[in-house]
This record gives structure tokens, sequence and C-alpha cells, in this order.
């Protein structure tokens, strides 16, 4: 009696496909980066064999960990996809660095650089767009900042992209620098983020914005 070959499930196909689509936009990082995945991925298994086995570790570092190494991992080894996701995400990396930069520099702390831009969609909100739109113009140096970092941003994808194709482009590693120091963020201050629930500050919105 031979045996019969085995039926394929809508499961098994839906399998399969999500693999081969896993295959064709995966990257294999050669060089530095090869050794960057692999020491994370590694050091990642380590740790939760750690707290599985020998210790428990606070929530924090729990979670914060694997979200961590996740963030990372998922940036340097998956490209953006098409053009306009590309120019979305350096327009969106380009925003996030010309307002750090903008807080750090140009305004006396965080709560005055959220103030100023809540200004503007207040003035939207009660006085239509007209009144939004002179209010928004008075941030030219900062739209300007944004777009030329967001050109140069895509100029150097490219050029990186053509040279060296299985490696992360420079939106990815500034992003995959975002998302790690916004992970970092939230396990250093969890416990007064607990404590003061509800009364976020700007810096925590953009986490919240981040992690969501």
């Amino acid at each position: 009696m031979t045996d019969q070959p085995a039926v394929k499930t809508d499961e098994d196909l839906s399998l399969n496909e999500l693999m081969e689509k896993d295959a064709k936009t995966h990257r294999s990082p050669t060089g530095v980066w090869r050794w960057l995945v692999a020491l994370l991925g590694a050091s990642m298994v380590l740790f939760y064999l750690y707290t599985a086995g020998l210790s428990t570790v606070a929530t924090q570092y729990h979670r914060g960990v694997y979200v961590f190494a996740t963030y990372i991992l998922v940036f340097l080894l998956y490209p953006a996809g098409r053009q306009r996701i590309q120019i979305a995400l350096s327009l969106l990396i380009s925003t996030i660095f010309t307002a750090t930069v903008a807080v750090v520099f140009f305004y006396e702390n965080t709560a005055a650089f959220h103030q100023r831009i809540h200004h503007v969609f207040d003035l939207y909100s009660q006085q239509g767009f007209g009144a939004s739109f002179r209010s928004l113009l008075q941030l030219w140096p900062l739209l300007i900042a944004i777009i030329v970092l967001t050109v140069v941003v895509q100029k150097l994808d490219q050029i990186l992209r053509a040279r060296w194709k299985n490696n992360p482009v420079l939106s990815d590693i500034l992003y995959a620098t975002t998302s790690a120091l916004v992970v970092y963020y939230w396990i250093s201050e969890f416990e007064n983020l607990n404590y003061r629930a509800g009364a976020d500050s700007f810096m925590v919105i953009l986490v919240h914005f981040f992690l969501r």
C-alpha cells in the first residue's frame, strides 16, 4: 500500500504564501550588519533563557528587551517597500530629527515647542485654514529643514541601495536608532511613567505615538 500525498489545507497554502512573500522582501545583510543582526538575535535568546530558567526580571525589562531587539531587527532586515513608502518614511524621520534639533537648540523646552505646534492646530479649529496657514508659515525654517533633510536622506538611500543592495540604508539606520532610543526611554522611565499616569509630557506622547 503506497502512501498518499498529503493534501495541503488552506492554512498550509496561506503559510506558504507568507513564507514566499517574506523570502522576497527579506534581505541578508553582509559585513558588520550581519554580525550586528546575529548579536541581537543571540542576545535576545540568551536573555529569555536566563529569565525563564534562572531569574525573573521587572516588567519593563522583560517587555522592553523584546521590543528593543525586534524593532531594530525589523528595520535592518526588511526594506521600506515601494518608492512612495520610502519617501513617506524619510519625511517622517526627517520631521522627528528636525523637531528634536529645534527643541534642543531653539526652544526653551519641549513644552514650549509643544505649545507652539498646538497653537497652529488651535487656530485651524477656531478660525479656519487661513489663520492656521499664516501661523504655519512662521515655522518656515522648520519646514525648509524637513524638506531639505528628506531630500538628502532619499538621495543617500538611493546611493547606498545601489552599492550595497542587501544592507540597510540611511533611513533604516535612523529608524532603528530612533526606535532603540524610544524603547530605552520607556525602560528607564517606566516607574516615573506609572506614577504620573494621565499627566503625560510631550516626550511621552511621542513615545506612545512611535510604539503604537
